[in-house]
């Protein structure tokens, strides 16, 4: 079955598949009722098969973020089609039986102790229309009502009166209430089973507790929150995509000149503070990136620090997600993180740490009198969110040594941190240089959350069951192997019909021949990605790319041959100083030139059209 759904340029497509029955699964074509054990509580191979293709109407949550790139290896249209239509389809394909797993593991620890909440398939499996969820109500009931308990207890983790939270756990509880009330024997032993077999009873009292929770009343100096940004030469342009609240302060850590005359200082609390990133040799100069800004911060406002802290580089969006960091400010703002987890100490960061151990690390890890340990790991790059108890929980003579360690004074005094070995023979850091192996933030990465309190193996986040539920998420990536289509462990088992070492180099040919001819539209997308944002030139190109597809099935070898030099010559437009002008004219030209050659009458004893440079039988190809 599918269903399209067309709102503000979205397409929802929904599949499933049952098995060959013209009938609902647990009827006869009578009506009658079908006692079959392989339908009770959820069709036993069902799946969910979901297409969404978000438009450029609903393209705002990408900006600023370095995972929204222009086109995605994971849509389903080819990323010539999202440059040029700028969609892009993307599609879910959810197992009943996995998201059972992860559902049991996450509510009770069965059959797996730890488990992060399937998030993202819960929002999919919500995004369904009513006429939607009922059909999968006839068929796997647990697996959308467990879904409506988990996202309400989502919403209620932002507003304990959320009313599509309140929606949703009224759904699944009236579900509840009309499978328990079937009279038929198969209907309630359907009931029974998809009770026994999904976490419906602990969804259900876990979402109730958090509406609980968040409901607490919070004072509002509990909301207050600071978000300081050590910056220096990024122009803060995606700081105006945080939404404004009234208990919100920005500080700059200006770190270098160039931030104090950035626009946002002029209306933010802007703080010189050039000491702290010296470029110049000066023994007591701070030699740091961030680390040093942050430390800084607490030092000036040890003793009125804000309920909550949130530290940021001036890059922040290529480590982190904003849509993540306005879900953090959210729940500060209306009080219920403060409810959910007091005291909390958040990694705001999606790209994952190696374990980490240097016998440098562990020699400030001893200066700093922090617990040692075998091994570190943490998220990259320092961006966090911390309570001001944690903070509070060291002394302030405790941050003026870790403020004082980043001197090259004090830093060149541990033996094991004297230098970075290297091959050959030493090499002093020049002036200037900015490398971390010479300045310790890169250390202090794998230290902040030890700081704070937290063990030196910082849990993933998923798997952090102190976090509410809608902050165990992440995008960090995953690795990715192409099964089911290709196995290598049943590749090095299978039968050889032909050398494997012959294959890969048929293989390398093949790859070889595709890279000399890059695609045409990625290649002008590099070049001059602005020109393709006009429709008008989007068009251009899309009718000369369809016309010459045609041509070429219409007259093989010799089109390809004429396009392939046209080709070239379009390339060559790329790198004129007024290529967009240039670029234009030729895809008119050349689209009136095949379209007239084409239809043209062609002339006695030719197959072909002039244009081509096909001269009777002889096939004298001219692409001058």
């Amino acid at each position: 079955m599918c269903w399209r759904v067309l709102q503000n340029t979205a397409v929802l497509c929904f599949f499933w598949r049952l098995a060959a029955h013209a009938s609902l699964p647990f009827q006869s074509a009578s009506g009658q009722h079908v006692s079959k054990e392989h339908y009770l509580g959820c069709l036993w191979n069902f799946r969910a098969q979901i297409t969404l293709c978000p438009g450029s109407v609903d393209g705002s949550w990408q900006r600023g973020n370095r995972y929204s790139n222009v086109t995605s290896k994971k849509a389903l249209n080819s990323p010539e089609d999202q440059l040029l239509t700028g969609i892009r389809c993307f599609e879910a394909l959810i197992l009943a039986h996995e998201l059972q797993e992860k559902f049991l593991s996450f509510y009770t620890g069965v059959p797996r102790q730890t488990h992060a909440p399937p998030i993202e398939e819960v929002m999919w499996i919500t995004s369904l229309t009513d006429k939607e969820q009922e059909e999968m109500l006839q068929v796997c009931p647990g697996m959308l009502v467990t879904s409506f308990f988990l996202h309400a207890e989502l919403r209620f983790s932002l507003n304990s009166h959320d009313l599509l939270a309140q929606h949703y756990r009224g759904r699944a509880l009236r579900v509840l209430r009309q499978l328990k009330a079937g009279n038929d024997t198969y209907e309630l032993d359907h009931y029974r089973v998809m009770m026994r077999t999904w976490p419906v009873a602990a969804a259900n009292a876990q979402s109730l507790q958090v509406r609980r929770m968040s409901g607490r009343e919070t004072l509002a100096e509990t909301r207050r929150v600071d978000i300081v940004i050590v910056a220096c030469r990024s122009d803060l342009i995606w700081v105006d995509a945080i939404p404004s609240m009234p208990s919100l302060r920005i500080l700059i850590i200006a770190k270098c000149r160039e931030a104090a005359e950035s626009p946002l200082c002029q209306r933010s609390d802007c703080i010189p503070a050039w000491h702290i990133d010296a470029q110049d040799p000066v023994e007591d100069a701070v030699h740091s990136d961030e680390c040093g800004g942050y430390v800084y911060h607490i030092l000036r406002h040890y003793h009125e620090l804000a309920e909550w802290t949130i530290f940021l580089q001036d890059d922040a969006p290529r480590h982190l997600h904003l849509g993540y960091l306005n879900l953090v400010l959210k729940m500060i703002s209306s009080g219920t993180l403060s409810a959910l987890a007091p005291r909390l100490f958040l990694h705001l960061n999606n790209d994952r740490h190696l374990m980490y151990w240097t016998p440098c690390l562990a020699q400030i890890t001893e200066f700093l009198g922090l617990p040692s340990s075998q091994l570190f790991s943490s998220y990259c790059c320092s961006q966090f969110l911390v309570h001001k108890s944690r903070i509070l929980a060291r002394s302030l003579e405790f941050y003026q040594a870790a403020f004082e360690l980043l001197t090259k004074r004090l830093l060149g005094a541990l033996d094991k941190c004297s230098r970075i070995p290297q091959l050959g023979p030493p090499k002093p850091p020049s002036t200037g240089q900015r490398s971390f192996q010479i300045r310790p933030c890169h250390l202090y990465e794998f230290l902040w959350h030890v700081v704070f309190g937290c063990d030196p193996v910082l849990p993933r986040r998923e798997d952090d069951e102190s976090l509410p539920s809608n902050l165990r998420f992440t995008l960090d990536d995953d690795t990715l192997l192409p099964l089911p289509d290709f196995s290598m462990m049943l590749y090095a088992h299978a039968p050889r019909w032909q050398s494997p070492f012959l294959q890969h180099e048929n293989a390398l040919e093949t790859g070889r021949a595709s890279r000399n001819s890059p695609d045409l539209v990625l290649a002008i997308a590099e070049r001059m990605m602005s020109w393709l944002e006009s429709t008008q030139n989007r068009q251009s190109l899309f009718k000369y790319l369809s016309l010459s597809a045609k041509v070429k099935v219409w007259y093989k070898e010799k089109a390809q041959a004429y396009f392939e030099a046209k080709r070239s010559c379009l390339v060559s437009l790329l790198e004129l100083g007024d290529a967009s002008e240039a670029v234009a004219k030729f895809l008119d030209e050349e689209t009136a030139a095949v379209e007239a050659a084409v239809f043209e009458m062609p002339a006695k004893g030719m197959h072909c059209p002039k244009l081509f440079g096909v001269e009777g039988v002889r096939g004298n190809v001219d692409v001058d």
